[in-house]
């Protein structure tokens, strides 16, 4: 079966933002879901001058209106217009096309990828399992990418977890490492993305933000060579969209 999909973010006007849910339409039986978080002291401490009872209502209200009957009865359902008037604090993401055998499965696997932080630790997937889905939906949505090996200046073998055109996309995952052992690697790959700064743009992706001052290091360290560092949840949209990859301005 066919769904599409797409990943609601809270944004606030200095660009951050948090997923707070998935809104599924699987074309095949028409059913529409919107799938939200259940823990809410995340999105609080995102934003502490929120007020979370009329956020929660308005909420109920968007999941009431696209499972609603009035939609099947009397027009189609189209998530891409559906989406598109959302553009203040909450804002949809781009539609995703993916193929499934079982839709609640589907659902349950995108919000652990999408709002991880639903799930204890170890529920959550590892990063291997978040690189393999991103290609997936790569592939999926007809994104092209690459995840040859290329040769460093001195005749190195160096691997990237994916290539767009010159845009190079390097994973860090932070989530339960010993951040010690991390320095040297970020020092490592910040040397290679300043060795290829004339041939790939270096994007540094990572997981999850650390109460730690080696994580501070780490980024500091990342920044120096990056052509950009972005968190996992803005990865799809950052590499579907060729203007965040040409208009950046530093």
């Amino acid at each position: 079966m066919k769904v599409l999909f797409s990943v609601l973010k809270y944004k606030l006007v200095t660009n951050e933002s948090i997923n707070i849910g998935i809104l599924f339409h699987n074309l095949d039986t028409d059913e529409r879901r919107l799938e939200t978080i259940s823990k809410w002291s995340r999105l609080k401490n995102f934003d502490d001058e929120i007020n979370m009872i009329l956020f929660k209502i308005l909420l109920n209200g968007i999941k009431d209106e696209v499972k609603d009957s009035l939609f099947k009865e009397t027009l189609h359902f189209n998530i891409s217009e559906y989406t598109k008037k959302f553009r203040n604090e909450m804002r949809f993401s781009k539609i995703y096309e993916e193929h499934t055998d079982n839709f609640d499965s589907f659902v349950e696997f995108n919000k652990k990828i999408f709002l991880r932080y639903d799930y204890d630790q170890k529920d959550r997937p590892k990063k291997d399992q978040q690189i393999k889905y991103m290609k997936t939906l790569m592939k999926s949505n007809e994104i092209p990418y690459s995840v040859k090996k290329i040769m460093g200046e001195h005749q190195e073998s160096i691997q990237y977890d994916y290539i767009i055109d010159n845009f190079a996309f390097k994973f860090f995952e932070f989530e339960n490492k010993k951040l010690d052992r991390l320095v040297s690697s970020a020092k490592a790959w910040a040397y290679t993305a300043k060795e290829l700064s004339d041939i790939y743009n270096t994007i540094f992706v990572y997981d999850v933000d650390v109460d730690d001052r080696k994580f501070n290091i780490i980024i500091d360290i990342l920044k120096k060579s990056a052509y950009d560092i972005i968190k996992y949840d803005n990865t799809i949209d950052y590499m579907s969209n060729k203007n965040d990859l040409t208009d950046i301005n530093f």
